[in-house]
C-alpha cells in the first residue's frame, strides 16, 4: 500500500450460515464460504496490511450449522468461532439475528469478542440504545469511527416476544443524532447499515415495496459526513460513488464474495479503492472446518435421521406450473398443519425458495429444513373480509401476462423471485382472473360456500412474520389474537414422524384465469 498510512477494510453480509465451503444442509463441497475469506484475511496479513473486518449481519439463520444450534451441548457458538478466526472487530446485526429472540442473541453476545454496533435499536424503558451505537479504531494512522444500523422493519417480521422492550427506530434521524458526534473524533466515518437501498442508483428502479425497509440512498442523501456506507440485507452487489461523496458498498451474500475497500493516505488526504473479491477466487482455509468439525458432525446425525416416506408428487421441477398456478401437495400439507396447529379456518403458506426441490422418496431432516428454512412461528389473525380481499389482490400481482403465457412480475424480483410472498389459501374458495389489471383480478371469493364480504370477520393461520405487515401492509400485529411457539419445522418433522408417509390430495380451490 502507498502512501503515508492506510488499511484494508473487508465486509461481508448476509452469510446466513454459510462459514465454510462443505454445506452443512447437504455436506457438498460448494465453490463459496467463509473459509475462503480466511485465506484471503492472511494473506493481508502476511503483507502486514493493517485490516478492519466488518460482519454485518444475518449469519446467524439460514443453514443447519447455525440453526440447529444447543447451547446445552457445550460448544461454543459457531458464529463466535467464526469472528474470532476472521478477526472481526464489528458485527452489525441484521434482522434474522433476531428470528431466535433476544435471550437465545445474549448468550452468543456474551462470548464474542466483536463489538455490538446498531444506533437505532432502543431499550422503550430508558431510552438508550441496546447495543453500543458505534465504536473509534486506530487503522494505520487513521482513527476510523464506524456506526451500525439495521433496517427499521425488524418488528414488521418479529412479534414483541422476540424482541421484548425494544423499539428499532427510523435510521435517518439516529444517523442525523450521532454522526456529528462521530465525526469530530474520526478521520473516516463508516457506517454499517443492514439495509439496502430502496431504488438502484445506477438504474434508478425500484428494488422493494416499502421504501423504509431499506433506506441507503436516504442516508447519503440526508446525512451530511458519511464518507463510506456498507450496506446488506439485499443480496446485491453493488459499488457506487455517490454525488455527495459517500462511497456505497454492497457485498453479496452467502459467502461468494466479500468487499475490499483500501483506505490510504493520511488525515485529511485519504482516498478509498473498494473492490468486490470472487470467494471461488481463494482456496478455502482448512482450519476452519477444523474448528467447526465437532458441531459439524453433531448436526450431520442430525440431518441424516430418516424421518419417513413420501410419495413421488412432492417433488417440483417447475414451480410456476406445480406450485404457483395450481395446489402442489407439499403446500396443502403444510397448510394443513397450521390449520391443526392453530385452530383457524382459513390458513397461508409459500414456497420459500423458486428454487426449491420439494421432497424426495425417502425424507430426511435436511429435506425439510431444505424446503422451509425460514424460522417461522404461528399466530392468528382476525381481519375483515376487506383485508383478505386487499391480500388476495398482492396475491394476484405475482403474475403478469405475454401475451398468452403466464409469467412472474419482474416487480417481484428481477435478481431473485420472492416466491416466499406469493400465499397460497386454504379454506376459502378463489380466483385471478390474469387480463384484468392489477388490483382488479380477484373475480372469486368465497368462505363455507358463501361470498365473503368486506366487513366480515374471518380468523387467519398464518406466520408472524407476515401478520406483522411484511409486504402485506393491510396486516399488522395489533390483529393478532393467538400465537403458538413451534416453529412451522417442527410441526413439520413431528407430522412425518408420526405418519410415516406422506401421501396428500391437493385441494383446488383457487383458480388462475387468463
Amino acid at each position: 500500500m502507498s502512501g503515508v498510512g492506510g488499511f484494508t477494510l473487508v465486509v461481508y453480509t448476509d452469510a446466513h450460515g454459510r462459514y465454510t465451503s462443505v454445506n452443512s444442509l447437504n455436506f457438498q463441497k460448494e465453490p463459496h464460504g467463509l473459509d475462503r475469506l480466511l485465506t484471503r484475511i492472511k494473506q493481508l496479513s502476511q503483507k502486514g496490511q493493517a485490516t478492519l473486518v466488518i460482519d454485518n449481519g444475518d449469519s446467524i439463520q439460514g443453514m443447519p450449522l447455525v440453526d440447529l444450534y444447543q447451547p446445552e451441548s457445550g460448544l461454543e457458538h459457531p458464529v463466535n468461532q467464526l469472528h474470532q478466526a476472521l478477526g472481526v472487530e464489528v458485527f452489525v446485526p441484521g434482522n434474522h439475528e433476531f428470528n431466535f429472540g433476544l435471550a437465545g442473541l445474549e448468550l452468543i453476545r456474551a462470548h464474542s469478542n466483536a463489538h455490538w454496533l446498531s444506533a437505532n435499536i432502543i431499550k422503550r424503558a430508558s431510552g438508550k440504545t441496546y447495543f453500543r451505537p458505534y465504536q473509534i479504531f486506530q487503522k494505520g494512522g487513521l482513527r476510523v469511527g464506524v456506526l451500525g444500523l439495521i433496517t427499521e422493519f425488524v418488528p414488521r417480521w418479529e412479534h414483541e416476544s422476540q424482541i421484548p422492550g425494544l423499539d428499532f427506530l427510523p435510521i435517518v434521524a439516529q444517523a442525523k443524532r450521532w454522526v456529528p458526534e462521530i465525526k469530530a473524533q474520526c478521520d473516516l466515518l463508516v457506517v454499517s447499515y443492514h439495509g439496502g437501498t430502496a431504488k438502484d442508483p445506477l438504474t434508478g428502479d425500484t428494488l422493494c415495496y416499502d421504501a423504509r425497509e431499506n433506506e441507503g440512498l436516504e442516508l447519503i442523501e440526508q446525512v451530511p459526513g458519511i464518507d463510506l456506507l456498507l450496506c446488506g440485507h439485499q443480496h446485491r452487489r453493488q459499488i457506487w460513488q455517490s454525488p455527495q461523496g459517500a462511497l456505497l458498498v454492497q457485498a453479496g451474500n452467502y459467502g461468494r464474495c466479500w468487499a475490499e475497500i483500501e483506505v490510504t493516505g493520511q488525515p485529511g488526504a485519504w482516498h478509498l479503492a473498494a473492490k468486490l473479491v470472487q470467494a471461488q477466487d481463494f482456496e478455502p482455509d482448512p482450519s476452519l472446518c477444523e474448528i467447526f468439525e465437532p458441531e459439524m458432525l453433531r448436526v450431520r446425525a442430525l440431518m441424516e435421521e430418516p424421518l419417513g416416506t413420501a410419495e413421488p408428487d412432492f417433488a417440483i421441477t417447475d414451480p410456476l406450473t406445480q406450485v404457483w398456478t395450481q395446489k402442489h401437495p407439499m403446500i396443502q400439507w403444510i397448510n394443513q398443519l397450521i390449520q391443526e396447529r392453530t385452530g383457524a379456518p382459513i390458513v397461508c403458506t409459500s414456497l420459500l425458495d423458486a428454487g426449491l426441490p420439494g421432497l424426495p422418496p425417502l425424507v430426511h431432516l435436511k429435506d425439510l429444513i431444505a424446503n422451509y428454512f425460514f424460522q417461522d412461528n404461528l399466530c392468528v389473525v382476525e381481519v375483515t373480509g376487506e383485508v383478505l380481499i386487499l391480500a388476495l389482490e398482492q396475491v394476484a400481482s405475482f403474475f403478469i401476462l405475454n401475451g398468452k403465457t403466464i409469467e412472474v412480475n419482474p416487480e417481484w424480483g428481477s435478481d431473485r423471485i420472492r416466491s416466499y410472498n406469493y400465499d397460497i389459501f386454504d379454506g376459502i374458495e378463489y380466483s385471478f382472473d390474469l387480463t384484468r389489471p392489477i388490483g382488479t383480478r380477484l373475480t372469486e371469493l368465497t368462505y363455507a360456500g358463501k361470498p365473503i364480504q368486506p366487513l366480515d370477520r374471518l380468523k387467519v393461520g398464518l406466520t408472524t412474520y407476515r401478520a406483522q405487515g411484511a409486504f402485506y401492509q393491510m396486516f399488522s400485529g395489533e390483529q393478532i389474537i393467538e400465537e403458538f411457539p413451534e416453529k412451522i419445522t417442527e410441526l413439520m418433522v413431528n407430522s412425518i414422524r408420526s405418519l410415516g408417509h406422506l401421501k396428500i390430495t391437493p385441494v383446488q380451490n383457487f383458480h388462475i384465469l387468463y
